[in-house]
């Protein structure tokens, strides 16, 4: 058949639909599986008041039933005393819920107190065990079943995903319950919870921003080269994927992992809620520059915090947590910071109009690419000021190997402090 294009506005109107269909499809498996994912439904568990005035409300929420299985989270729901927020809500994605809920929930009460909004901690994603697996030994199973069946609903993100949303659901009419109208949703979590952080942020327009953490492994196929170049293998955190030979498809950029990889990866969505990523400089499980194959083509408004002699399990959760309240805050407003930074020959450069507390520079050594267990050391940076902005440059210092290194400021933004870092460099000897 042949299609004769008669104008250039014919021309330019296919080609939007084209795009249009090519920007679906990579997200298509997972906006089916939503799509076809059912109702969820919830459960009050209990009432109780916090000692500061707050209340907190424990529920079970059935998310959805995938392949069989009935998908249940506990679910704690805090309403602070104080809630100068009340249109705008946090989630706290995070794994398997400890025998008593609502003992670890109390520990968030002031957290959410001075957030000043209603907040949820929602467990169980996943819902684990299923077949004898946990967390990435059942993400990767769920991915070899796709490429052995190519049964659509496979892949262990998209209910990881519906969960978020089915809470979004619920939460919404436990809080018209309560008088509010919670509209809109910060949504955060950890690891497999900081990725399907991203994903959720890709497809629900209820989440305004998003706080992903520790998750820095967008763009998949790149990355995979870039652990091969560094480590010269793949990191052993990721062997559960490397055992099934995921990675090495990956790598191959094989055809048969191709429209997976698409549904699975938040960098091929476009994402335009506000991003704050935070991450751990000694996080074992990717290279430390991973940011570099993904950063910048994110869309903006977008911020990293990259906190120093941390690994995957971050115990700096006071940093955290003063942070996304910030962020929460300040994404509530609409009034964004704005810092640019570039990297010179052997020195990182950022400006901002924004007003600087302090700044530091932080670097680590090796006589490899492999950073993992490097220390990184701080030195305090001159602020430059010329009325209109403010610059700190921060050159390499002299070292024998290979140099990682990045600026750290704190920023007082809306009555906030708010630290945030650029990405991580790594100048070779």
């Amino acid at each position: 058949m042949t299609i004769r294009i008669k104008s250039f506005q014919h021309i330019i109107l296919v080609l939007s639909v084209l795009i249009s269909l090519h920007s679906v499809s990579l997200g298509s498996l997972l906006e089916k599986y939503l799509d076809n994912s059912g109702t969820p439904s919830y459960e009050i568990l209990s009432l109780s008041n916090s000692p500061v005035g707050g209340k907190w409300i424990l529920l079970n929420i059935q998310s959805q039933t995938w392949r069989g299985i009935t998908w249940n989270h506990k679910v704690a729901v805090y309403i602070p005393r104080r809630l100068p927020h009340k249109e705008h809500g946090i989630i706290f994605v995070t794994g398997s819920a400890p025998r008593d809920p609502l003992s670890r929930a109390n520990e968030y009460t002031l957290v959410a107190e001075s957030i000043g909004a209603p907040f949820a901690i929602l467990w169980d994603i996943p819902n684990q065990p299923l077949f004898g697996l946990r967390e990435d030994a059942l993400i990767a199973y769920t991915l070899a079943k796709y490429l052995e069946t190519r049964e659509e609903d496979w892949p262990l993100l998209f209910p990881m995903v519906k969960s978020v949303v089915a809470t979004m659901d619920c939460l919404q009419q436990i809080f018209k319950d309560q008088g509010l109208n919670v509209e809109k949703f910060l949504i955060t979590g950890a690891s497999k919870r900081g990725w399907t952080t991203y994903l959720t942020g890709a497809i629900d327009k209820r989440v305004f921003a998003i706080a992903p953490i520790v998750y820095d492994n967008l763009n998949l196929q790149e990355q995979m080269k870039r652990q091969l170049e560094y480590y010269g293998t793949f990191s052993d955190q990721i062997k559960d994927y490397t055992k099934l030979g995921l990675t090495e498809l990956m790598v191959k950029n094989d055809e048969k992992i191709f429209e997976v990889v698409k549904s699975i990866d938040p960098y091929y969505y476009d994402i335009k809620v506000p991003k704050l990523i935070i991450l751990g400089s000694n996080d074992p499980y990717w290279v430390v520059d991973s940011s570099e194959v993904y950063f910048e083509n994110l869309a903006a408004p977008k911020y990293v915090l990259v906190l120093p002699n941390e690994g995957h399990n971050i115990s700096n959760t006071v940093e955290i947590f003063n942070t996304i309240r910030a962020f929460f805050a300040i994404s509530v407003s609409g009034k964004y910071p704005v810092l640019h930074w570039k990297n010179e020959e052997s020195s990182i450069v950022l400006e901002t109009e924004e007003e600087i507390e302090y700044a530091k520079g932080w670097y680590a050594t090796s006589n490899n690419l492999d950073f993992r267990k490097s220390y990184w050391q701080s030195v305090d940076l001159e602020i430059q000021n010329d009325g209109e902005k403010s610059v700190v440059k921060f050159n390499a210092p002299d070292a024998e190997g290979n140099v990682a290194m990045f600026i750290e400021v704190r920023l007082i933004k809306e009555g906030y402090t708010l630290s945030l870092t650029t990405t991580p460099r790594v100048l070779r000897k």
